[in-house]
C-alpha cells in the first residue's frame, strides 16, 4: 500500500506512473519492513511513451533485485522531477546532473550510485549540427538558431552555454533565436530538419578533444552516424545520479544500493534499460564528483 503522505499527493504529480510490480517470491527481509511500493521517479529524455516502456522495464529489474515492490513515476520535465523528490513524494530519483545540483540545493537530498555508459560514468556535451552545415566553429554561430534541450538540462543547456562563455562568447544575445524543445531527440530532429541550425545535447566519445558521432542521437535509432558533425565539445560531465529523498530509512537506502549494484551485473542491461536511461551499470558516488556541475551552474548564473 502506497503511504498516505503519496496518496495525499498523487493529484500534483505532474506524470503518470508504470504501476507497481510485487515479487514472485519474497525472501525474508533483512531490513525494517515499510510501506511499499517504493517510488522512483524518471524524465521522458526522447518522449514519454519511450520513458514508460522503459519505466516499466526497470520497475521490474529493481523490484526483483531489491527484493520489494517498486513503482516508476514517469516526469515530462527535469523540474518537476526536482519538484516532486524535494516535496517528498518520490522516494527516490533517476536524476540528470544539474537537476540533482539543484535537488541538494533545496534538500539534504541523498545520492546513492551514479550510473555508467560504456564502462564510463561520465560524457560530454556538445554543439552540433548537420554534416553539411558550413559553420565550423562556435565563432561561426552568431545570429544563428539553437535548440537547446531544457533550462535543467546539464549537456543540452548549461554546460554548452558554460563552453560558449570559456570561449569569450556572450551567450546572451548572441543567437538569432533560441528554443528549448524538450527532449533530446527532439532537438536532433530539429537539427536534421533545419527548424534549427545548431543543436547541443551529449556524446559517449570522451576520448576525442572534438568528437567525431553524437551518440545521444546515434542511439536513438532514427539517425545515421554520419548525419551530423561536433562543432565543439566539452570536458567530461558526470553522469546521471539515483539519490533517495531526505527522510527515507538509512537501511533501505543501502538495499537500494546493493540492488543496483546487483543490476549492474545483468547481461545487456544497457538494451533492458532502453534509451531514456541507457545505463550499463552503476557505481558509488563521490563527494566531490558533482563540484563541476556547481561550477558551471553558479557560472551561468552569474551571466
Amino acid at each position: 500500500m502506497l503511504r498516505s503522505v503519496w496518496a495525499l499527493s498523487a493529484a500534483l504529480v505532474l506524470a503518470t506512473g508504470c504501476g507497481g510490480h510485487e515479487s514472485a517470491s519474497k525472501a525474508p527481509l533483512k531490513k525494517p519492513v515499510m510501506q511499499t511500493p517504493l517510488t522512483l521517479g524518471i524524465t521522458a529524455t526522447i518522449s514519454f511513451e519511450i520513458a514508460k516502456k522503459d519505466g516499466t522495464r526497470l520497475e521490474q529489474l529493481m523490484s526483483e533485485s531489491l527484493g520489494e515492490p517498486v513503482s516508476i513515476q514517469v516526469y515530462a520535465s527535469y523540474s518537476s522531477l526536482v519538484d516532486a523528490l524535494v516535496a517528498g513524494m518520490l522516494d527516490l530519483a533517476w536524476m540528470p546532473p544539474l537537476a540533482y545540483v539543484k535537488a541538494r540545493r533545496q534538500a539534504q537530498v541523498i545520492p546513492i550510485r551514479k550510473a555508467t555508459r560504456a564502462g564510463h560514468a561520465s560524457y560530454k556535451s556538445v554543439l552540433f549540427t548537420k554534416k553539411d552545415s558550413k559553420l565550423k566553429s562556435p565563432a561561426d554561430l552568431k545570429g544563428t538558431r539553437v535548440g537547446w534541450v531544457s533550462q535543467l538540462s546539464s549537456s543540452g543547456y548549461v554546460f554548452p552555454r558554460v563552453l560558449l562563455m570559456d570561449a569569450g562568447i556572450n551567450p546572451n544575445g548572441f543567437f538569432g533565436e533560441e528554443v528549448f524543445l524538450d527532449g533530446h531527440l527532439a532537438v536532433c530532429e530539429a537539427v536534421a530538419n533545419g527548424t534549427v541550425d545548431v543543436g547541443a545535447t551529449f556524446t559517449d566519445d570522451i576520448f576525442e578533444q572534438i568528437p567525431k558521432r553524437v551518440s545521444a542521437c546515434a542511439k536513438m535509432g532514427v539517425f545515421a552516424d554520419d548525419t551530423f558533425k561536433v562543432l565543439s565539445a566539452t570536458p567530461e560531465v558526470p553522469s546521471d545520479v539515483i539519490v533517495a529523498r531526505v527522510g527515507l530509512d538509512p537501511m533501505m537506502i543501502k538495499s537500494v544500493g546493493t540492488a543496483l549494484d546487483g543490476m549492474a551485473n545483468i547481461k545487456d542491461l544497457r538494451a533492458q534499460l532502453g534509451r531514456s536511461l541507457d545505463a550499463d551499470g552503476f557505481i558509488e558516488v563521490g563527494m566531490s564528483d558533482y563540484m563541476e556541475v556547481e561550477r558551471a551552474l553558479e557560472v551561468l548564473e552569474s551571466e
